[in-house]
């Protein structure tokens, strides 16, 4: 006796529309991997009570004995496997012996540059010779300007990070088409942070991420020379007066707000303006910068008494702190100085690191 053909379903059904938010190309982000692609189904036409349905990654269920409504549409997560192969996915819903139009996602795995070793950052010519400068920082507002080459895949939505002395890592850059484009994708290293790990020669590199979230290889080492100078005679960091023994300031002075101490300067003088400068950072050891908790206070003129007793800020709150409470560690650090301005010019005093514990943790 002859067997019969295996029936095939038919394409019966629209396709299943993706509630998440996709990447340019139909492209999935790497967290759907973990949390599961959002669908919703349209009502199944011509379906009983009792009746059921089935979602298919590929042609393979991962969802099964779904109620199948023909009045209304469904929201249904469908779950994905953390090894996914990269390329294009089709999911598809069944009911009976028909299916859906496949809804086409991409996942792409393939790490920018090829997955190869980046080329190390260039240095402009001024500070391959000389070095990092006092005065460059001056011209350049405070910052070290570099541009990362172009690479091969270089798309917009991709990112670079950069990690300056080996561990201070800055937030993403986020490629634009306009720097596809020019081949080329500006960075820049705030001059607080060349300052925190002061002069000598640091390491400096880069990591890719395509706008999946796969990251690629750290790019090779450019070496950096920097030559401040030393800090104006006189000039004494600033003082975070409830900071405890271990250098911590805790959530029960923060939230009030942090006192600092600016002590007399050499060459202070009556009508100076002080204003007291603050970063933070969401992890202990100054990395990943917050910019949303730049601060600078109002400038103070130092009078008489200031002369004697030197000056007394106070960091707010908000915006210097409140970012930076929130999961999962509650622990962050910040950077003060003060800049003086007057008869000697702009000065700017050494730089005070502290670390923040939310949770009181380190009363002791």
């Amino acid at each position: 006796m002859q067997s019969q053909p295996h029936e095939q379903p038919r394409a019966a059904y629209p396709a299943a529309i993706v509630l998440d938010s996709l990447l340019p190309g139909d492209r999935m982000p790497l967290a759907l991997l973990e949390r599961g692609l959002r669908l919703e189904i349209p009502p199944i036409s011509g379906a009983f009570p009792g009746e059921t349905i089935n979602v298919q990654v590929d042609g393979k269920d991962v969802l099964t004995n779904l109620p199948a409504d023909p009045s209304a549409a469904q929201e249904v997560t469908v779950p994905l496997a953390p090894w996914l192969a990269g390329g294009k996915h089709e999911l598809t819903y069944s009911h009976a012996a028909d299916i859906s139009i496949p809804t086409v996602v991409f996942l792409d795995r393939v790490a920018p540059h090829q997955g190869q070793v980046p080329p190390a950052l260039p240095l402009p010519n001024d500070i391959a010779i000389a070095g990092v400068t006092a005065g460059y920082l001056q011209a350049n507002n405070d910052q070290l300007l570099l541009n990362v080459p172009g690479y091969s895949g270089m798309e917009a939505g991709q990112s670079v990070r950069l990690v300056w002395a080996q561990t201070l890592k800055l937030l993403p850059v986020t490629v634009t088409e306009a720097d596809v484009q020019a081949g080329q994708i500006t960075v820049t290293i705030p001059g607080y942070l060349i300052r925190l790990t002061g002069n000598g020669e640091h390491d400096l590199f880069y990591h890719l991420t395509n706008s999946t979230g796969i990251d690629g290889h750290a790019s090779y080492l450019t070496k950096v020379s920097v030559n401040l100078g030393e800090a104006p005679s006189g000039m004494l960091p600033p003082v975070f007066v409830e900071a405890n023994a271990r250098n911590y300031l805790l959530y029960a002075v923060v939230i009030d707000g942090a006192e600092v101490h600016v002590p007399p300067y050499e060459g202070m003088a009556l009508g100076d303006e002080v204003i007291l400068t603050w970063q933070g950072f969401r992890e202990l050891d100054w990395t990943v910068f917050a910019p949303e908790t730049t601060y600078s206070s109002e400038p103070k003129v130092v009078d008489a008494q200031a002369l004697s007793e030197g000056l007394t800020f106070t960091l707010p709150w908000d915006p210097c702190f409140e970012p930076l409470n929130e999961e999962p560690d509650y622990f962050a650090s910040g950077l003060g100085r003060y800049q003086v301005r007057g008869n000697q010019g702009v000065l700017l005093s050494p730089i005070t690191a502290v670390k923040i514990d939310f949770l009181d943790l380190r009363a002791r």
